[in-house]
């Protein structure tokens, strides 16, 4: 199902509680996957929530078809509607599991496209692209480490999986590289404030202290 337009509300110049002028951090965001189509059992999910070591947010691109015309001057106009094309692919670093669990479950996902042998049992009809991630969500956090924004692609197919360089004698952990190709990106933006609660004015009790010094009592009884 293609998203819609993001209503005014989404507006990037009509953000609540704007924080200017804090800069954001690079480690301050999360990665939710929905689902891996060779992945029956959702709790292995573990090995990708929990594995993720860098993402590469795409760039986002329109066509222009350039006019020329006279005395040099050139226009441009906007190559739309094209609401997904030329969209550029994501790109997702792994840290490699102990058991190479998280390895060969996305290369068995591409070893079945390559061969055809998809299983979809729940739908009409076995259509390649329907063997695909639902949804990855990639929720941008705060210096707070609240959500900021929620960016969403939809219908992940891989396109294509990095080489890992063994090296003997070196202990280094292991990582891998998996790009995706998807069909739409949304946004959603989120108030930092939303859900919370301003706190309650201080109130003035009893002083449990006197203004000056007690007497520390120095003698000591003992008990035979």
């Amino acid at each position: 199902m293609a998203f819609d337009i993001p209503e005014v509300t989404q507006d990037v110049t009509k953000i609540q509680n704007p924080m200017f002028p804090n800069v954001a951090s690079s480690d301050k965001w999360i990665l939710t996957f929905s689902n891996i189509p060779t992945l029956g059992d959702m709790s292995y999910m573990r090995y990708f929530d929990n594995y993720v070591s860098s993402f590469v947010l795409p760039d986002y691109n329109i066509d222009m078809i350039n006019v020329e015309g006279p005395f040099g001057f050139m226009t441009r106009h906007p190559a739309a509607p094209k609401k997904n094309t030329n969209l550029s692919q994501l790109q997702i670093t792994f840290k490699l599991s102990e058991d190479m669990f998280n390895y060969w479950i996305l290369f068995r996902w591409m070893y079945n496209l390559k061969y055809g042998n998809v299983n979809l049992e729940q739908r009409d009809s076995e259509l390649f692209r329907w063997y695909c991630m639902e949804k990855l969500t990639l929720t941008m956090l705060d210096n707070q480490k609240r959500p900021v924004v929620n960016v969403g692609f939809t219908k992940l197919l891989p396109a294509s999986l990095s080489s890992m360089q063994l090296v003997m004698g070196t202990s280094e952990e292991l990582e891998f590289t998996i790009n995706f190709t998807y069909e739409e990106i949304d946004y959603e933006l989120k108030d930092t404030f939303a859900g919370g609660i301003n706190p309650s004015a201080p109130t003035v009790g009893t002083p449990v202290c006197g203004s000056t010094a007690a007497p520390i009592p120095t003698t000591v009884g003992w008990t035979i």
